[in-house]
Order: C-alpha cells, then sequence, then structure tokens
C-alpha cells in the first residue's frame, strides 16, 4: 500500500508492505482464496514501513488495532501499543531493530486470547513524546484461531493431527448401517474464494450478535462460544441460518440433500442470494458444513458417525417407540433410534469446567433440540459424556444418551392401553467413527466416548447418569427401574417368559429382488400355546423414521411344549420398489400374542438392500495441469433392468465444473463404462466424486488423487 508524501517534515509512512508471501506461509494461511494478509494469534508477523525520512530518536510511534463494532479497550477489541524493542506474549506488541534506512522492518504480536476477526490496523507518530499526533491507517488483515501456538486455547501438539483437522479440505465420513458401514466424501472447501468472508458473516447474522454487536464480538476469543454459535447459525431452525433440514423425502422446491458434495456451494447460495436459508439439508450436511467453519477459522474439527444413535427428547435416558398391536411403529413422539448419526468434534480447552474436560468436545448442528432457546448442541466434552458428567455444560445429558441410553418399546393395545416390552438387540451408540489421521482409513473411537457395553464401569456410569439427573425425591421407581435394565445380561433380545423371536435373513437382499426371510417363534414352555403373529414392513430412512407401509400380514401359529417354528417370509419387488426410499433399507416387525395370557413379545429387523456397485478406475497421483485418465464402472448387480441412469462426476481441484452424463438402460448384470481425462489445476489432495442415479436410488465412488506442483 503506497501513501501520499507530505510537503512537511512531520515522518509520514508513504509505503507499507505486508509481506503477503512470508507471513502467510509462516502462518500456515497460504492456501486462502485472498487477498488479504491473514495471520494467526498468538504469532508474530512482519511488516515493513517506508516513511519520507528517518525516523528520530525523540519521536515516539505508536500502533492501533481494531475490530468489530465500537472497538474498545475493556472489551479487549481495541489495543494501542507502542513500538518498542521487543515483543510481548501477553498482550499487543510491535518491535523493530534500529536501523538508518527511511525503511522500517516491524514485528507485530498478539496475545493468544486475542478476539479472531478483520482487524484495522493505523500507526499514530507522537513527536518528541508529546499529545501532538499524526495518524494513518495501514491497512486491513485477518487474525484466526492458532492450533499450532501452546497457549492458544485450541492448541494441537501432534503436526499429522493439525495437517488432518485445520489444513485437509477434503475428508470422509461414515454412514449406512452397522452392518454395512460405508464411506462418502466431503468438500470442506474451507480455503475457497469467499469462504473466509462467508464464514465471519455467519458469526455476523447471529442471534448473539443481533442481541450485541459489541458484546458478541468481545467472545470471539472463546473456541466454545464461537463453535456454539456456529452450531446454531449452520441451522435455519431459528435464525436466518445456513440451511434447511428436511427428512420427508420431498425436495422440488429446493436440491435433494443426496446431491451436495461440499460446503462451498452451500454457503455461497446462502451468501449470495441475501442469506436466505439454502433447501435441503441432513445431519451430514449440518456436519460438513461446521467443519468448513470451524477448520476456517482455525478450530481443530472432524466428523463423527455413530451407529444406532438414540435421540431423547424427554430427557430421561430412554428411548420410547411405539407399536400399535399390528406392528406399525407410531410417530406419537420425536424419540427414536438413527441407523447413523453425524456430529462433529472440535479441540480446545475447557476452562469453564476444568483441564480435565479439555481436548474433544462433542457439538450437532442438526437442529434436534432447543439448547438455552436455541437449536444448537454442544460443545459438550467428551471426557464428560465417558464419565456420565451429564450435569456439565453444554447438553451433555443429551449427547450421553445419544450413545448410552436404554431402548424401551411400548405396544399399544386396541384399547388405547399400553404395555411396555423390552427389546435390547439394538444396543446404543456402536461403531463411533471417524477419519483416520492421514488416511481414509475408518478409526473406531467408541471407547472414548463409554466404557464397554455391559461392564461394570459402563453400569456404574449409567447409575451415575441417571442419579445426577434425578436426585433426592425426583429419583423415581420408574428412574431406578431404569437404572436397574443397564444389568443387560438380565434383559434377553425379543424374549419373554413365554415366547422368543428372531428374524434370520442369510444375507441382504439386492434392490429389485424379492426379499425372502424367516421367522423364528418358540414356545418356552411345558404347555401347548397358540400364537397369533402380526407381521409389518415399512420403508426406513436412515434416522430411524418409517415413512411408507409396504406390506403387513398375520399368522395364527400352533406350538407344541418347547417347540420351535419356521415361518416363511416373502416381501415382493412389486411391493417395496415405489416406496422405497435413497436409504434402501425396509424395517419389518413381528407382534406375537401368545392367546389366553398376556405375553407379547416384539421382534424387528432392518434389512438393508444391497445396489448397483460403482468405481473409479484413475492413478493415485497427477501432475497439475496434466491429463489424468478416468474411467467409471457401473455394474448392474440386481435382477431388474436400471432406468432413467445419469452419471455426474466431480472434484474440487480436478474438475471445473460438473460432468454429467445420460447413460442407457442398463439391463440385469449388464456393465457401463465411461471414461474420459481431466485436467488437475491445484495442487494437494483432490477427491474425485462419482454419482450414479438411476429409477429412485443413487450410489457413490470416490477416489484420492495426489496432484503435484511438478
Amino acid at each position: 500500500m503506497n501513501f501520499p508524501r507530505s510537503s512537511a517534515m512531520d515522518l509520514q509512512v508513504t509505503k507499507i508492505d505486508f509481506q503477503l508471501a512470508l507471513n502467510k506461509t509462516a502462518h500456515h494461511t497460504n492456501l486462502y482464496c485472498c487477498e488479504k494478509l491473514i495471520v494467526r494469534r498468538a504469532q508474530s508477523f512482519n511488516i515493513i514501513l517506508s516513511f519520507n525520512r528517518e525516523l528520530q530518536s525523540q519521536e515516539c510511534i505508536e500502533f492501533t488495532v481494531e475490530t468489530g463494532p465500537t472497538p474498545s479497550e475493556s472489551y479487549k477489541t481495541k489495543a494501542v501499543f507502542p513500538l518498542s524493542s521487543s515483543e510481548s506474549t501477553s498482550s499487543w506488541s510491535a518491535s523493530h531493530e534500529a536501523s538508518d534506512s527511511e525503511d522500517m522492518s516491524v514485528t507485530i504480536s498478539s496475545p493468544a486470547d486475542a478476539v479472531v476477526g478483520y482487524y484495522n490496523l493505523s500507526l499514530q507518530v507522537i513527536p518528541e513524546c508529546e499529545d501532538q499526533t499524526t495518524s494513518s491507517k495501514l491497512g486491513e488483515f485477518i487474525l484466526l484461531f492458532n492450533p499450532w501456538s501452546s497457549g492458544d486455547d485450541v492448541y494441537l501438539a501432534d503436526e499429522d493431527q493439525k495437517q488432518e483437522y485445520v489444513m485437509r479440505d477434503t475428508g470422509i465420513y461414515f454412514l449406512g448401517h452397522e452392518n454395512n458401514i460405508m464411506n462418502a466424501t466431503w468438500n470442506y472447501d474451507q480455503f475457497e474464494s469467499d469462504v473466509l468472508d462467508i464464514c465471519f458473516t455467519i458469526l455476523d447474522k447471529s442471534i448473539n450478535h443481533a442481541r450485541d454487536p459489541v458484546a458478541d464480538h468481545a467472545k470471539r476469543n472463546n473456541p466454545l462460544y464461537v463453535s456454539r454459535v456456529v452450531t446454531a447459525m449452520v441451522n435455519s431452525k431459528d435464525d436466518n441460518g445456513v440451511l434447511v433440514e428436511n427428512w420427508n423425502g420431498e425436495y422440488a422446491d429446493g436440491i435433494d440433500p443426496k446431491e451436495w458434495s461440499g460446503s462451498a456451494a452451500i454457503l455461497q447460495k446462502w451468501y449470495n442470494e441475501g442469506y436466505a436459508p439454502v433447501k435441503y439439508g441432513q445431519c451430514w450436511i449440518f456436519a460438513g458444513l461446521v467443519c468448513t467453519v470451524l477448520r476456517c477459522l482455525g478450530i481443530p474439527v472432524r466428523i463423527i458417525s455413530t451407529f444406532n444413535a438414540a435421540q431423547d427428547k424427554d430427557g430421561n435416558l430412554t428411548i420410547d417407540v411405539y407399536y400399535d398391536i399390528s406392528g406399525k411403529r407410531e410417530n406419537v413422539n420425536e424419540e427414536g433410534i438413527w441407523n447413523v448419526h453425524i456430529w462433529n468434534e472440535a479441540w480446545f480447552n475447557r476452562r469453564d469446567l476444568g483441564s480435565s474436560y479439555n481436548g474433544w468436545q462433542a457439538m450437532d448442528a442438526t437442529p434436534l433440540k432447543q439448547s438455552e432457546g436455541i437449536y444448537c448442541c454442544g460443545p459438550s466434552s467428551v471426557a464428560a459424556i465417558k464419565e456420565g458428567d451429564v450435569d456439565l455444560a453444554y447438553d451433555t445429558a443429551f449427547m450421553f444418551a445419544k450413545v448410552n441410553a436404554d431402548y424401551a418399546v411400548w405396544i399399544k393395545n386396541e384399547d388405547g392401553t399400553k404395555k411396555r416390552v423390552y427389546n435390547d438387540a439394538k444396543e446404543i451408540g456402536k461403531f463411533i467413527s471417524t477419519k483416520a489421521v492421514g488416511s481414509d482409513d475408518r478409526e473406531d473411537i467408541t471407547e472414548t466416548y463409554k466404557y464397554k457395553e455391559g461392564s461394570e464401569k459402563e453400569r456404574e456410569v449409567f447409575k451415575k447418569a441417571t442419579s445426577k439427573l434425578y436426585s433426592g425425591n425426583a429419583m423415581t421407581e420408574l428412574h431406578k427401574a431404569i437404572a436397574k435394565l443397564r444389568e443387560r445380561s438380565s434383559v434377553k433380545p425379543s424374549r419373554g417368559p413365554q415366547l422368543s423371536g428372531e428374524f434370520k435373513l442369510e444375507k441382504s437382499p439386492l434392490a429389485g429382488q424379492d426379499i425372502d426371510l424367516i421367522f423364528v417363534l418358540k414356545n418356552l414352555t411345558s404347555e401347548n400355546m397358540d400364537v397369533e403373529v402380526h407381521f409389518n414392513a415399512s420403508s426406513t430412512l436412515y434416522n430411524g423414521r418409517r415413512i411408507n407401509g409396504i406390506w403387513k400380514d398375520s399368522k395364527s401359529v400352533a406350538l407344541e411344549p418347547e417347540e420351535e417354528k419356521e415361518i416363511a417370509v416373502k416381501i415382493t419387488n412389486e411391493e417395496y420398489e415405489k416406496h422405497l426410499h435413497n436409504d434402501t433399507m425396509i424395517g419389518i416387525t413381528a407382534v406375537c400374542e401368545a392367546k389366553k395370557t398376556d405375553e407379547r413379545i416384539l421382534v424387528e429387523m432392518d434389512i438393508l438392500l444391497e445396489t448397483p456397485s460403482i468405481s473409479i478406475k484413475a492413478p493415485k497421483a497427477a501432475v497439475i495441469n496434466k491429463d489424468v485418465p478416468i474411467e467409471i464402472i457401473i455394474t448392474n448387480d440386481p435382477s431388474e433392468q436400471l432406468n432413467n441412469c445419469w452419471l455426474s462426476v466431480e472434484g474440487s481441484g480436478l474438475i471445473e465444473e460438473t460432468i454429467t452424463v445420460e447413460l442407457p438402460p442398463l439391463t440385469p448384470t449388464e456393465r457401463a463404462r465411461v471414461q474420459f481425462d481431466i485436467t488437475p489445476f491445484k495442487s494437494g489432495t483432490g477427491h474425485l466424486l462419482a454419482t450414479f442415479t438411476y429409477d429412485y436410488f443413487s450410489v457413490r465412488a470416490s477416489h484420492s488423487i495426489e496432484v503435484k506442483a511438478v
């Protein structure tokens, strides 16, 4: 930046060099597509000032940094500090070495608890150390959190982890079912054009900022506060947040959540269209956006997938699910068990709780519950979740229930009465997973959230959590019974004192084929027994919600003492194909009534249908601006013909625009091959994402390519 020269001999700044390349490299901010100086707090940066003459010994220079509306030293959004010969680690400082030149190299340092944001930097010259000052605006810079500085609350010691959880702009999340865990790619795009500006705009559009802009900016020195605001703003539930949630399968007025592959397009759409919430998103997209925003601001963060995740709406650590006598699930409340739920962990210190709760903090931007009147969840210390410290901020009880609640099934009779039967065939909180550092492998981190299921320590923690929630007189007999149910060895799945039942499926059927399974029913008594079995099947979303009735049937079964019988069950493709959702999952239940007794059991199973296979053949390494051959192979495994076939391929840094190809119908066992070249235009790790859609379904494949500059 150049300044006009003064005709007087007063000391004037004529030019400033922010040393962009040098500072951005030193501060790990060189990947941001932004022309401004971007630095991290608690780390010095250098600028070169040119003056109209040399600095005289009697002249004093002061610097001022300001951020936010109405900057104030009391709020730490403004600092005034003199030019000296030494740096400070506890406050803003500026230092230089004496020089005879008109150019001066100045080192500016910020404290480890500085507010993050956009700063204006100015300089004041005080001649002969008097109050007659001249001021020059030097320009603007951006200050971020600093996981490389040991003084910062977000400090992360391991360099590989910093590269993974802060610098990596693509990632893997895990989805599917506990019996079929799959992975998918998400482009975080935190360094893309405008994304950094958008991230700060998200903070500026929050309810907190609207209520008190000055206080909101002052609190932006705290990663806990910032992460909590971000988890609230990523969803649009009670503000002009970024993304609208939708699980009903109707997306005509927006975009199907499965069509999104990265954060930049969503953030830019929200930003460019006047902050109108974008339609639509689901849990993995909310988690992807949180990852983008927090990594962009410098907070280490990762995506967490949990299979059989509970949503405990009433806070009693038990998930209550209701079925009618025919086996149909009733949506009488919003509680349930998601086949998979995805949230985030961010890494920072918990000064509000104490050092034993430092480290990974769980947070969930999917709008499932209000926290202090706003739809957000967390951050909750993962250490607190594991130890059952459910009374600690924020939302630890809700997060504890996600991975450690009990599962209660109720059967409602025709006369409206209810009977509770227990079925712990679905353990809560299984295969808690995240992407491994430096690879696309799945890392199981279940032990960080809970002790081994059924162990003495796990039962002890659950009782501790229950006692914290229901202390004193509030510890009712029901809640005592809930705590007792942790003795899982005394509760057998799908088994009563007189009957037991079990579904058996040799292997998952292919989408398009009939479903054949066996229901095994056994009389556990020494008396003859007549049993009425009511079957019900519905298409099931990954959040456990059953949305379309597919098939139902009833059977009368006569059992001799201790006799076991097998009942063949068939659900045809014609019965389910038009009702199946993209999750390609069917939930089937059997309500078994022993006549002339009050014995009833409920048996349930999720059936995950297989889909066509898709694979990508491509090199693992490439050179920027040189063509790379790509081949996509799609195999029609199902026995039915696939119609309305489309292939789309995209990849940040690999493909400028999405490649879309219409394919002819695929006959049974037919294989389609699509070949083309791509020209990578950005160095680093790029993820190629191929999506094949047909009829009512879509399948994806991804491939990583390491792009080198030469």
